[in-house]
């Protein structure tokens, strides 16, 4: 299970534009296109793969850890592991700008 932690700390290696939350259990920052395959390598490295868009269904769990921080939608892309009640998860969010994106990384305990 990925520690979140590490998750953090790999963010803010990759570099970012603007923090917008950092706690125990969310961070959430602002980062410009020209990154996004840095944040890609990363969170591929982390997680494996992509949950979402997928051809396997995200899990309940997952669901439901991710509603509270808006889920997903067309366009967006969401990493997660789940082990037990515990989901750590990073949802890519591009702006209609083209130009930022939106990182919200969390952990369910």
């Amino acid at each position: 299970m990925i520690p979140f932690s590490d998750l953090k700390d790999r963010i803010k290696a990759a570099g970012f534009e603007t923090l917008r939350n950092e706690s125990d259990t969310y961070f959430e920052v602002v980062f410009v296109r020209t990154q996004l395959e840095k944040y890609t390598v990363e969170l591929n490295g982390l997680f494996g793969k992509i949950a979402w868009p997928s051809d396997t269904p995200v899990s309940a769990g997952v669901k439901k850890a991710i509603a509270q921080y808006g889920s997903v939608m067309a366009g967006q892309t969401l990493y997660a592991e789940q082990e037990g009640s515990r989901i750590v998860f990073a949802m890519l969010w591009p702006w209609g700008d083209q130009v930022h994106i939106t990182l919200k990384a969390g952990v369910t305990e």
